[in-house]
Formats: structure tokens, sequence, C-alpha cells
């Protein structure tokens, strides 16, 4: 899907109640929120200053909204690199947005109509949260397909939630453009996309949500909640929402995760069992001595995971990295400490486990298998939906793996396998499968999170 078309359809969801919010007396505000994602819990921490926003999910995730320059920052925290994603894409050249070339004279045929229907309801309730009047309001997206359309779907996606009207809301207009073309999918074939809006309810800055989403056959497949724990007036340098000095601009994330493997390798030890290979994830974390064990702490090692199987259009070493880094948000918490692994031979992963006092290692593989088909506008509809219901903001498209998992295409599979030892004894085997519904569907997250929760009731058991 081309960003204009992104951008047009994310309009018209903001527009829904999100953007008519009032804009006098700015001041600077600091806001923390609880994420909660198949019974893991995560923080993050949202900046807003005038016509920009700054948000860390965690020490390596940092994302700016510069809606003045109409354009997100992605930080690269490890490797001090960014990358830039303009609001404003051109639709008609000939390069991706990865710099490739693509066919601008491939055949089109002619496919069906994929309709998008925006339902808003206001319940009527009222209460005060944070000081200020919330309304509770429920909302819609219905994706479906008429049955000759390139890729037939059909989904839909919920969000109850509490809004308030807040001076502090960012103010910044999406949309590129009041036109937009839509790329051809596989074989040529050309959907025509329309949207639909069904009530007038405001919306406005969402401090309560809880979104579902269903598959095809109307079966709840995933859930989200995010809660506003703080919201508190602050005094913000402007240096926090720009790209610091010392940080280089590198073209797109695949570069980005390109020099943390760089980084990681530098900082490796010179182990003469640790043979590179093209499969086995880089370990974007950071590698070297650990501190001393606290008592009552869980030590859990990461072992490198390795790609076993990937298709062309999926880097086997970004996505062995993006599971791990998935793997290692999930896991660390009280009273678990994760610590990575960098040995790539077993023996020396037991070797640096020992000498790091892991409790437990935990090695694991991947395998991608490529299914086909298009659908990206179910992945952005996901997205976009999020954005609309307060899941998400529109800065949040980066952070670690989220390259690799929008590389992934409809029907694509992922098998992960993850092995639990314990003094190189098992303590917990299984395999885990997915099948992406749409493209840029993000499986990995879905994958890990499983495997983590899993990881960590083993660990509690013992």
């Amino acid at each position: 899907m081309k960003n204009l078309f992104r951008h047009a359809c994310l309009a018209f969801i903001l527009s829904c109640g999100g953007a008519g919010l009032a804009t006098s007396a700015r001041a600077d505000v600091k806001i923390k929120t609880k994420n909660t994602t198949g019974g893991q819990v995560s923080e993050q921490t949202v900046y807003i200053k005038g016509k920009r926003q700054r948000t860390e999910q965690n020490e390596a995730s940092v994302t700016i909204t510069q809606c003045d320059l109409r354009r997100n920052l992605q930080l690269g925290v490890p490797t001090k690199t960014y990358v830039v994603m303009p609001f404003d894409q051109n639709t008609t050249d000939t390069t991706g947005t990865a710099g490739q070339k693509t066919s601008a004279a491939a055949p089109s045929r002619r496919g069906g109509v994929v309709t998008s229907t925006f339902t808003a309801t206001d319940t009527g309730e009222r209460k005060k949260m944070f000081g200020y009047p919330a309304r509770r309001i429920k909302t819609s997206i219905v994706t479906e397909s008429s049955p000759d359309a390139c890729q037939v779907t059909r989904s839909r996606m919920e969000t109850d939630g509490w809004y308030i009207d807040a001076a502090f809301v960012l103010d910044c207009n999406y949309q590129s453009a009041s036109g937009y073309n839509v790329a051809a999918q596989a074989g040529g074939c050309r959907d025509e996309y329309r949207t639909k809006q069904v009530g007038v309810a405001k919306l406005g800055y969402p401090v309560m949500t809880t979104t579902t989403l269903f598959d095809d056959q109307g079966n709840e497949s995933f859930t989200f909640t995010q809660e506003v724990l703080e919201i508190a007036n602050a005094v913000l340098d402007n240096s926090l929402f720009d790209a610091p000095a010392d940080y280089r601009q590198v073209r797109d994330m695949s570069e980005m995760y390109g020099a943390a493997a760089m980084a990681s390798s530098a900082a490796r030890d010179n182990d003469e069992n640790n043979n590179p290979a093209s499969n086995v994830g880089t370990g974007q974390m950071t590698s070297g001595a650990v501190g001393a064990k606290r008592a009552g702490v869980v030590r859990v090692g990461v072992a490198l995971t390795k790609t076993l199987a990937a298709a062309d259009y999926v880097d086997a070493s970004s996505l062995a990295d993006a599971v791990r880094a998935k793997l290692v948000s999930n896991l660390n918490g009280a009273p678990v400490e994760v610590v990575a692994l960098e040995a790539r031979q077993t023996q020396g992963v037991e070797a640096e486990a020992k000498q790091k006092e892991c409790d437990y290692v935990l090695y694991t593989t991947v395998a991608h298998k490529k299914g086909g088909g298009g659908g990206g506008f179910g992945g952005f509809l996901k997205k976009s939906a999020a954005i609309a219901g307060g899941v998400v903001t529109p800065a949040e498209g980066g952070g670690q793996g989220s390259g690799v998992a929008g590389s992934l295409k409809a029907r694509d599979e992922l098998t992960l396998e993850y092995k639990l030892q314990r003094g190189g004894e098992p303590v917990v085997t299984n395999t885990l499968k997915a099948k992406a519904k749409s493209d840029g569907d993000d499986i990995i997250s879905q994958l890990a999170a499983q495997a983590a929760t899993a990881v960590r009731a083993a660990t509690a058991t013992k």
C-alpha cells in the first residue's frame, strides 16, 4: 500500500473525532501509560511540546513526531542512528520505500471493491479522569471485500474507550493529499478502496481503551489495553524533539539494523567457536560483562536466535534479531532478569551462561514460509484503527523488529521453536505457529509474547 493512501485513510479516521480539539494555552506535558497484551505488561512515556511529540517505549525504542516538518524520526539509541519517515511520499515514482525499483509498467487488471466502515457510538456515560470530564465512546472498523477482489478479506476491530478534551493534544494533520493512488497487487491486480462513516461521536485524547481484533470467522484473535497512569505538566527542552547532534542519519530501518549488527559484532568476545553464519541473529542488545546476580532474581540467558528458512523478501538475520529482541522485551521484568548470550556454538553458550550466573538458557529457532497474496490494506487498517482508538500513536511505526514485520505478507507463516534448559536439562520445549492475516501483520510479536509467557511460567514453577 502506498503512503498517500495510508495517510488519506488515516485522515478519515482521525476526522471522526480525534482532530478537532482545543489548541489554546498549551503547556508541555509528560504522559505515562501502561500497555497490556496477552498478559504481558509494558509502559511507555510520551512527551508533547507544541507541534512535536516524543514516544519512549523502552531504552532502545524512541520515536519523534515533528508535525511542523511533517515527518517522524525513528531513533536507534544503541547505535546512535536515526531514520526520517516523511508523512508525504510520492506515489507515482518507481522506487520503493527502501530505494528498490518497482515495475511501473506492470500489467494491471481491475479487481473488486474493498469497503471499510468506521462506526462511532457515544454511550452517554461520563466521569472525571485526571481532572477532565471523560466520555465513553465505542468504535469499530469493519473491512469487507467483494468476491472478485484481488484478495477476499473480512476483518473487524472494536475499541471501547474513555476520552478527554485536552489542550495538549498533538494537532497534527497526517493527510498528505486529497487524492491517492493504490499500488497494484501481485499479478497486477488492483482493487478499489472505499470508506464509510456511521455516527458522529467525538473522540479526543484516549485515557483508557481496550481494542479487540476479530478474524474472518468472527473469532476474537487479539486484545490490547492501554491505560494512562499519569498526566503531568513539565518544562521540556527542545532537544528532546529532534535527532541528537551526535546521531547519524541512515536511509531505512534495514540500515539501522545493520548498524546495530556491526556494533554488536564489535562488542562480542573473540571466541574461536563463534563462526559467522548468515542465518543467525546478530543480537541487538548490550553484551559483555554483567553484574552479580541479586537475591530473588531468576536470570535467563537468551541465546542468539537462528533462522532456519526465509523467503527472498525477508532478511534472515534481521528476522532472527527481531524475534530475539521481542522475546527479551517480553521476558525482562521482575523477578526475571534477561542476559544476552553472544556465543554461537552450544558449548560456548553453556560456558557463557555459567560465567554470567544464568539459571536458565533459552534457545530459539524461527522459520518463515511464503504464503503469497496481497492484503496490505488490512495491515494498515489495524494500525490506523488503533491510532483512532488510542492504542498507539502515529509515531509508533518503528521500534525493534517493526521493519521485519512490515515485510511479511498476507498468509505468510512463521514457526517459532523454543527450548528452555536448566543445567543442560530441558525444562520446556514447544513449537508455535502463526499465519499473517494481512501484509505487515506483526506475528513476530504475537509468537514472542506466547513463548515468553510460557517461559516465565516455567521459571516460576521451578
